[in-house]
C-alpha cells in the first residue's frame, strides 16, 4: 500500500494490467514510473466521528502550541533498538546520523539540532529501558519521536494499539519510525500509525512504513535511514526552506533519486514511507523563520536590569512586547520591571516576507522560591526501605530552612534525610517541598519503583510479511519486549515445545505450518512471570495448479467440444479460490466452480490463477492458447451488375471460418463443371442462371452446397406501392377514392425489380426538392412534416448500371 499513487497523479500505475502496481515500467504508455509529486498527501484513516474529532483536535492543539512558552516542544526522544547481530545491527547507529550535521555514506544532511532540542537517547546499545520510560516521556510531553527497531502492524517501540489507546498525555507529538509495517493500514483494523493519530491521546501525526523497513548488514547506510536523514534535512537545512510534513516527506524521496536503483530496497521504501496526518502542519522549532530569545540574570528582582538576547532564525526586524505596556524595536534590548509578577514577553520577528512570534514567561520576584532537589538511595529496588536526601535543595537569594516529604502512600516526613518503608509494590511519586528563610516554598518529585513481588510483563511481536486471514507469507521474526518496574533480568522463549532459550535477538521460524511460541521474563529481583503462549501461522508456499484442456484434436485444433478442468491444491492455509479469464467469451475474471465446456468455433485464450487463504497466487502469468474448429466455413455472395436485356451479373463469393481458416471455395454455373473460386464470376446471357457454391476449411470441413438464382433480361425498375388511391389518416387508409389524400403523416413505400438486385440507394423528392435518401431495403420514407396542397412525390433509384424513377400525385393535409 502506498500514497505515492495519489501524490504523483500519473496514470493507473498498472500499465501492464497485472494487478501489481508501481512497477518501474508501469508509467504512462509503459514508461518509467513517476515518483515526483504534484501534491502532498497525508492519510487519516478515520472510521467514525469520534476518530475525526480526535484527529482534528490534536492537530489544532499542536498548531496552536507556542515555541518558547511550552517547554515540551524542545523535547525529542531518539529510540534505537537492537535489530540483529553484526554490522548495522544497532538502531542507535542509524538514529545518530539523523542528529546534527552528518556527511557519512555520500549524504550531506542536517538532522535534528542538538543545540535547539533536548534529545533523550533511549538506545539499547547503551542502556536498558522499557515502555514505562517512554510513556513517562510522552506524559511529560515530547515534540518528536525518531525510532528504529522491530515492529509489525500492531507493535512498535514496545507499544500496541491498545496501549496507545490507554495513554493520558495532553501534549501531542510527531512519531517517525523505520520499523516494519507499523503503518500497514490495509492489513489490520487499527495499525500503530492509525492508533497514534486517531486515539484520544497519543500524537497528531506519524511517518511509518506500510511495508518492510530495511537497514544494512554492512554499515549504517540502510535504505530506510537514507529517507529518514533527508526528511530531517528537509526540515532543518535552511536552504531547503521546508517546514511542513508533507513536503518534507516527499523531499526525502526526491533527494534520494540519485541512488533509487542501487539494488537495495530503495524503490520499496520510497513507496512504503507514508505520512499519517495533515501534510500542511509545520514542525515546531523547524520553521523557515523562527523567533526565540533568552535573558539574564536568570532570577531577576524588581528594579533590576534584564538583558534580553534573541536567538532567532532568519530574522531581519524585531518587535518586543514586555507584557507591562513597554515595547522595543532593538535586537537585544535591556528592560527593567518595577513590580513582582509573571510577565508574558512576546518577540515578533520579520524576515523574507514572513513573520513569527515567540512568547515566554519572565518571572520577577523580590524573594525567589527555593528549588527542591530530592535524591533517593534507590530509584528501583526490591527492598521497601529507601533513604531520601534533600540537602542539595537550594535557594537563589536565601537559604532553605525546612523540608516536607510526601511519600505518595499516605505517609509524610519533615526531616531533611528521612528513611521510609513502602509496604506494597508499586510506582510512587515522592514530592519534596522546601521552604526558604522568607517563607517561600518550592517543590519537586522523584519516582520510586518498589518491586518485591511483581513480575515483569512480556509482549511478543511476530513480524513478517502479512498475508490474509492471519497467515504470514514469509519467515516469522519473533521479538520479545519485556517491561518491569525495576528492570528485566532475562526473557525466555521456546517454539513448538522445544527447549527453553534465553532471548537475546529475534528468533526466526521459517517452516510452514501452525506454530506455538511460549515466553516469560524474570526481573532483576527474581520475580518470574507466568509463561504465556501465542499461536502464529506460516504459509510461504503458493498453491499448485493444473489445467487440463481436453477434446479431439486434428492438426493442433480441437474438432470436438472442449472441456476445461482446473485443479488446485494447497497444503497449509488451504485453497481459497480459482479464477479464470476465457477470452473472447469473458470480459472479466470469473470464479471457477465446475468444469467449463466450450461448443463454439474460435480462437481462445485462457488465463488461470489459484489463490490460497494466505493470499499466495499461483499461475497468473501462465497463458493457454487453443482453437476449436468443428464446423465448415460459411459462404455468402454479393451480386452486382446490369440485369437488363443483353446485360451481365458479377457474383462475388465470400467465405469465413471461425476456426482454423478457409482453404478454398468451390462453385459451378448452371450445373456445369465444379471449379475453384479465385475471383468474381461474370455471367452473361439473357435468361435464368444458377450458381452453386460451398467452402472448405483447412481441416477439410466441407460446407453444404448453397445456390443463388437470378435472371438476366429484366430492366431494373423502381415503383411506389404505397400509398394507392384513397384517403389516409396518419398512414392508415380509411376509404377508397380515385385520387390520393393524405391527412397527417404518410409512408412512401417503394419496391424494385428484379428482386435479387436492390438499388444502391433511393432518393425521395417532393415537388422536385430532395427530402430523403435511403441506402438499404426496404426503401421507405416516413413523411411526417406539416404540409398542405397538391404534391408530386418522385423516387429515383440508383442501380449499378442505371437509374429508374417513379412518380405519384397526392393532396397533403397537415
Amino acid at each position: 500500500a502506498s500514497d505515492m499513487y495519489y501524490q504523483c497523479l500519473d496514470g493507473t500505475y498498472d500499465y501492464d494490467n497485472d494487478s501489481i502496481y508501481g512497477e518501474k515500467n508501469d508509467g504512462v504508455d509503459g514508461g518509467i514510473i513517476d515518483l515526483y509529486a504534484e501534491v502532498y498527501i497525508g492519510r487519516a484513516c478515520i472510521d467514525n466521528y469520534e476518530q475525526l474529532e480526535n484527529f482534528v483536535r490534536k492537530t489544532l492543539a499542536y498548531e496552536d502550541s507556542q515555541w518558547g512558552l511550552e517547554d515540551y516542544l524542545t523535547t525529542v526522544d531518539s529510540v534505537g533498538e537492537f535489530v540483529w547481530n553484526g554490522a548495522g545491527g544497532w538502531g542507535a547507529g542509524y538514529l545518530e546520523r539523523c542528529i546534527d550535521h552528518c556527511t557519512d555514506y555520500g549524504q550531506d544532511t542536517r538532522g535534528i539540532p542538538s543545540k535547539l532540542y533536548s534529545i533523550h537517547r533511549w538506545y539499547e546499545r547503551d542502556t536498558r529501558y522499557d515502555s514505562i520510560d517512554l510513556i513517562e516521556d510522552i506524559y511529560n510531553g515530547v515534540n518528536l519521536i525518531n525510532h528504529l527497531g522491530h515492529a509489525s502492524p500492531t507493535f512498535c517501540m514496545r507499544f500496541t494499539p491498545t496501549k496507545i489507546a490507554s495513554l493520558k498525555n495532553t501534549h501531542y507529538g510527531f512519531w517517525y519510525s523505520q520499523g516494519c509495517h507499523p503503518g500497514q493500514f490495509q492489513v489490520v483494523d487499527e495499525c500503530i500509525a492509525e492508533a497514534w493519530t486517531l486515539s484520544e491521546h497519543g500524537g497528531f501525526a506519524a511517518i511509518m512504513n506500510t511495508g518492510y523497513g530495511y537497514g544494512s548488514n554492512a554499515n549504517y547506510d540502510g535504505p530506510d535511514n537514507r529517507f529518514a536523514r533527508e526528511f530531517w534535512d528537509a526540515l532543518n537545512a535552511s536552504f531547503e526552506k521546508i517546514s511542513r510534513l508533507g513536503e518534507a516527506n516527499q523531499d526525502s524521496k526526491e533527494d534520494n533519486m540519485w541512488h533509487i536503483d542501487d539494488g537495495q530496497a530503495m524503490y520499496h521504501n520510497c513507496y512504503s514511507t507514508t505520512l499519517f496526518g495533515d501534510p500542511f502542519v509545520e514542525i515546531k522549532g523547524m520553521e523557515d523563520i523562527r523567533a526565540d530569545f533568552q535573558w539574564e540574570p536568570s532570577f531577576p528582582k524588581p528594579g533590576e536590569e534584564i538583558q534580553f538576547r534573541e536567538f532567532s532564525l532568519n530574522a531581519e526586524k524585531f518587535y518586543w512586547d514586555f507584557g507591562d505596556g513597554s515595547h522595543s524595536n532593538e535586537r537585544n534590548p535591556v528592560h527593567t520591571y518595577n513590580e513582582e509578577g509573571v510577565y508574558k514577553v512576546t518577540l515578533t520577528i520579520e524576515g523574507d516576507g514572513e513573520t513569527d512570534t515567540c512568547i515566554k514567561e519572565v518571572e520577577i520576584w523580590e524573594n525567589w522560591p527555593p528549588f527542591a532537589v530530592p535524591k533517593p538511595s534507590f530509584l528501583a529496588t526490591d527492598t521497601p526501605m529507601i533513604v531520601f536526601h534533600g540537602e542539595d535543595s537550594w535557594d537563589p537569594d536565601g537559604e532553605v530552612v525546612s523540608y516536607h516529604w510526601d511519600f505518595d502512600d499516605g505517609e509524610t516526613s519533615d526531616q531533611p534525610s528521612p528513611l521510609h518503608t513502602f509496604n506494597e509494590d508499586g510506582i510512587y511519586h515522592v514530592v519534596l517541598t522546601v521552604t526558604d528563610d522568607k517563607g517561600r516554598n518550592g517543590s519537586s518529585s522523584c519516582e520510586i519503583r518498589i518491586d518485591q513481588h511483581t513480575p515483569p510483563e512480556t509482549e511478543v511481536v511476530i513480524g513478517g510479511e502479512q498475508g490474509k486471514n492471519g497467515w504470514l507469507v514469509s519467515p516469522a521474526y519473533i521479538s520479545l519486549a519485556a517491561s518491569d518496574w525495576s528492570g528485566v533480568k532475562k526473557s525466555k522463549i521456546r517454539v513448538d515445545n522445544g527447549n527453553w532459550e534465553t532471548y537475546r535477538i529475534p528468533k526466526t521460524v521459517s517452516e510452514d505450518g501452525i506454530h506455538i511460541v511460549e515466553y516469560y521474563s524474570e526481573d532483576i529481583w527474581g520475580n518470574v512471570e507466568e509463561a504465556k503462549k501465542t499461536e502464529f501461522k506460516i504459509d510461504s508456499t503458493p498453491p499448485s495448479i493444473n489445467v487440463s484442456i481436453d477434446g479431439l484434436k486434428k492438426q493442433g485444433w480441437f474438432i470436438s467440444p472442449v472441456n476445461i478442468t482446473i485443479e488446485a491444491e494447497d497444503y497449509q492455509s488451504g485453497l481459497d479460490k480459482i479464477m479464470y479469464l476465457l477470452t473472447p467469451l469473458d470480459k472479466e475474471w470469473m470464479e471457477y466452480t465446475s468444469p467449463i465446456d466450450i461448443f463454439s468455433d474460435g480462437r481462445y485464450t485462457l488465463k488461470v490463477y489459484a489463490e490460497d487463504k494466505a493470499g499466495h497466487i499461483a499461475g497468473r502469468n501462465q497463458t493457454y492458447h487453443f482453437g476449436i474448429d468443428m464446423n465448415p466455413p460459411k459462404t455468402t455472395y454479393i451480386l452486382h451488375g446490369d440485369p437488363s436485356p443483353g446485360g451481365w451479373i458479377t457474383v462475388t463469393l465470400l467465405s469465413r471460418d471461425e476456426g482454423i481458416g478457409v482453404a478454398s471455395i468451390k462453385f459451378s454455373v448452371d450445373g456445369g463443371e465444379e471449379r475453384e473460386y479465385t475471383s468474381p464470376i461474370k455471367i452473361t446471357g439473357d435468361g435464368s442462371h444458377t450458381i452453386t457454391f460451398y467452402g472448405v476449411d483447412l481441416l477439410g470441413h466441407k460446407e453444404k452446397p448453397k445456390t443463388v438464382n437470378f435472371t438476366i433480361g429484366e430492366t431494373p425498375t423502381i415503383f411506389i406501392v404505397s400509398p394507392q388511391q384513397g384517403v389516409y389518416i396518419n398512414n392508415e387508409k380509411v376509404f377508397q377514392i380515385s385520387t390520393i389524400i393524405a391527412i397527417g403523416s404518410i409512408d412512401i413505400v417503394c419496391e424494385y425489380k428484379p428482386s435479387f438486385l436492390p438499388p444502391q440507394k433511393v432518393i425521395f423528392y417532393v415537388n422536385e426538392k430532395q427530402i430523403y435518401i435511403d441506402e438499404s431495403p426496404p426503401f421507405v420514407y416516413h413523411w411526417d412534416k406539416l404540409g398542405f396542397g397538391r404534391k408530386t412525390v418522385e423516387v429515383e433509384a440508383i442501380f449499378d448500371e442505371g437509374v429508374s424513377t417513379c412518380k405519384i400525385n397526392l393532396f397533403k393535409i397537415l
